[in-house]
């Protein structure tokens, strides 16, 4: 299969989601079955990916701490296979719906600060409520999804997504749409409780609690104490300093002087040695590559080459940028602590620049780079967006120096779990290029 990868990884602040439904009535499914309700192992049930991790271990903590006569009587019951985490993977904010003679009631939301998990019920919510209302128990034999992204502007270090369902009755003879009905639920993720709301302790105790104020109804969060990071240095060992790897980066220089872009995506056959028989060039005069692999192909480098040319970059390009999103988006990357991303280019010094990026922080940057694609595909919109503010700071007018200071501020302003790297013409002595207080690019010498 042939791809040409020009997808963007992008931050963004408003998202909205549609999915177009039919069916032959305007009756909704009354049938609700309460075992799927009752059923101990978490199943997703949305149309949506969610952060399952935390959805297994909020939904485990509940039911530890559960007053099962007392909230059940009162609210009702958690449709835990329901429960949205709205495009965080961070393990920090879920809302699900509470469901109570067969019609949902009310909608929590679990937000966690630091090591602690409060359980809310949001107050107003009564949208929130027919989204789920919909969601849950209409037929969905009749399904036609249909994804629409939409840009808000927000109040400052604000990000509020939006989920919205519409349904569409038809005539069963005639096609003809006989009525439509939009339901949506909006949320706004950040520090502290945003959305107005009370607290729903399972066990009923809502006094008191830790917070900032104190909000009741907070548990201790279990925290998996993680292996250390391999710092960037570390990370180049494996497959940057290959000699397989050194030497296609050796042969990319030799096609600097093109007038057409070369590439390699490196991968690792079952013995861990580096292979590069997978190559492609671009099309004459323009930028980008077209390389051939078979989906499901995972990979230990992507590396490449720019050229002499009145537009061309002395560093990586954003649609560089949006290659090592797409990989990481569909699980090409062979393994995150060793992967690197590479880029020769004639501009710098006498006989160009190299440069490469490792992914410093794998979480940050795969939950980067899942916010910009809406299942699986990537949203155009946003790209030029974001394209547009790469574009200011790292381009062709710049000198070289110029465009590694921007790139360095570009990875760290939008927190992607990336760090640049600048090696010798003969790939051997790297060093991580690092801003000090005043903002200057301080090298860091990968052999010391």
């Amino acid at each position: 299969m042939t791809k040409k990868i020009l997808l963007s990884c992008l931050k963004v602040s408003f998202l909205t989601f549609l999915f177009l439904f039919s069916c032959r009535s305007e009756d909704e499914v009354t049938t609700f079955q309460k075992q799927e309700l009752l059923t101990k192992e978490y199943v997703n049930k949305s149309f949506w990916k969610e952060d399952e991790i935390f959805i297994k271990n909020v939904q485990k903590i509940f039911n530890e701490n559960l007053d099962n006569s007392y909230f059940s009587n009162k609210y009702g019951n958690v449709y835990w296979n329901y429960a949205m985490t709205f495009d965080k993977f961070d393990e920090s904010f879920l809302e699900v719906p509470i469901i109570k003679n067969n019609k949902v009631e009310h909608v929590m939301f679990v937000k966690r600060i630091d090591n602690t998990i409060y359980f809310r019920r949001k107050t107003d919510d009564a949208s929130s409520i027919k989204f789920f209302q919909a969601l849950i128990f209409k037929d969905r034999d009749h399904l036609k999804p249909k994804f629409q992204n939409t840009n808000s502007q927000l109040a400052r270090g604000m990000t509020c997504i939006t989920r919205e369902v519409i349904w569409t009755w038809t005539d069963t003879v005639t096609g003809e749409v006989l009525y439509t009905q939009s339901y949506y639920t909006t949320t706004c993720v950040q520090t502290g409780f945003e959305i107005p709301s009370t607290c729903l302790d399972p066990s009923g105790n809502c006094t008191g609690g830790s917070g900032t104020p104190p909000v009741g109804g907070g548990y201790t969060y279990p925290i998996d104490e993680q292996p250390t990071e391999p710092q960037p240095c570390e990370k180049i060992q494996a497959v940057g300093k290959d000699s397989v790897t050194k030497n296609s980066m050796k042969n990319l220089k030799t096609k600097t002087n093109d007038n057409k872009e070369h590439a390699y995506f490196l991968w690792q056959d079952n013995s861990g040695n580096i292979q590069n028989d997978i190559y492609g060039t671009g099309p004459v005069g323009e930028a980008g590559v077209r390389v051939q692999f078979n989906a499901g192909d995972k990979f230990a480098a992507f590396i490449h080459s720019h050229y002499q040319a009145s537009q061309m970059l002395s560093t990586f390009s954003f649609d560089d940028f949006i290659t090592l999103c797409t990989m990481i988006q569909h699980n090409a990357i062979k393994d995150v602590n060793t992967f690197i991303a590479g880029v020769v280019t004639p501009y710098g010094s006498p006989q160009g620049n190299q440069y490469y990026m490792v992914i410093d922080d794998p979480s940050k940057f795969a939950n980067f780079a899942s916010q910009f694609f809406i299942n699986g595909v990537y949203d155009k919109s946003t790209g030029e967006f974001f394209n547009n503010i790469y574009d200011q700071r790292v381009n062709y007018k710049n000198t070289a120096t110029e465009n590694e200071k921007n790139l360095v501020n570009f990875l760290q302003l939008f927190d992607t779990g990336l760090q640049l790297m600048k090696g010798d013409n003969e790939m051997n002595n790297w060093s991580l290029l690092t801003k000090n207080n005043n903002g200057t690019i301080v090298p860091i010498n990968c052999n010391n």
